[in-house]
């Protein structure tokens, strides 16, 4: 997991020896404070706090080069989990105005995700997916900044778990995190999954410049519908004629777990 950065600023200009052109000028960085574990973030503005003049501290490790003809800071060894960048002039004590915060490395889940089982479409399904939930809890709180979210998974049928799994990547969507500390992604039929198939499931997060590691295997799930189940305390009703018997019961119902996701 690569702790770098690129950085450019409108008519910046790279001298000798991976320095900037004017010697005044320098890189600086300041932690972007987190909010603490298990507080909600406000949703109306960028989670963590803004920092002050104080915080702001020399960036000891750059190099300043031409990158395909465009002038970029190339920052290493991000010393924060989430910062903030400026360029600021020793000579006049002027800053410019700070960079968005960016986050050093997402990091990996801390447990497998769950996963569960849904049907899409009104009335009769047409289709299925996998409701794959996960927890965003973590000691900095990176989870909360990310924008993309990859799911991949393995065929796990029979209770195959290799120490290897061939897994499938599906590519990285759009994600966008919730107020606490859970949320959830959909993985559908048409994204290779086959019915009659058992799957497990692992997730990864991270934003538009790189991705986090990924999280532990999820429980294999059988991808079809189970069978329904009889109504409790239904049982079977006898009938009897003179010469025959007739039994009726009520009509099975989806299980328990399942009616909140399926249909009918």
């Amino acid at each position: 997991e690569s702790r770098l950065v690129l950085l450019t600023w409108r008519d910046l200009k790279v001298g000798e020896s991976g320095q900037l052109a004017n010697p005044s000028l320098e890189v600086q960085v300041a932690e972007v404070q987190q909010v603490h574990e298990g507080r909600r973030f406000n949703r109306g503005s960028t989670p963590g706090k803004s920092p002050d003049a104080a915080a702001w501290h020399p960036c000891p490790k750059f190099v300043a080069t031409d990158l395909d003809g465009q002038p970029v800071c190339i920052v290493r060894d991000l010393p924060f989990w989430v910062q903030r960048f400026r360029l600021f002039d020793v000579a006049s004590h002027r800053a410019g105005p700070a960079s968005a915060p960016v986050v050093a490395s997402f990091e990996q889940p801390r447990a497998a995700p769950s996963v569960e089982l849904r049907a899409l479409g009104r009335g009769a399904p047409k289709s299925m997916g996998v409701q794959v939930c996960f927890s965003l809890a973590s000691q900095a709180a990176t989870p909360h900044w990310a924008t993309r979210c990859q799911v991949r998974f393995y065929d796990a049928t029979g209770g195959y778990c290799p120490k290897e799994p061939s897994w499938e990547e599906l590519d990285p969507v759009h994600f966008d995190p919730n107020d606490d500390d859970e949320s959830s992604v959909l993985v559908r039929e048409e994204d290779g999954l086959d019915l009659g198939r058992s799957y497990a499931f692992s997730i990864r997060l991270g934003d538009a410049h790189r991705l986090g590691l990924w999280s532990e295997a999820s429980r294999p799930l059988r991808f079809e519908v189970p069978p329904p189940v009889p109504q409790a305390n239904s049982g079977l009703k006898v009938n009897v004629e003179a010469d025959s018997a007739e039994l009726s019961w009520a009509p099975f119902r989806p299980q328990p777990s399942l009616v909140g996701n399926f249909a009918g």
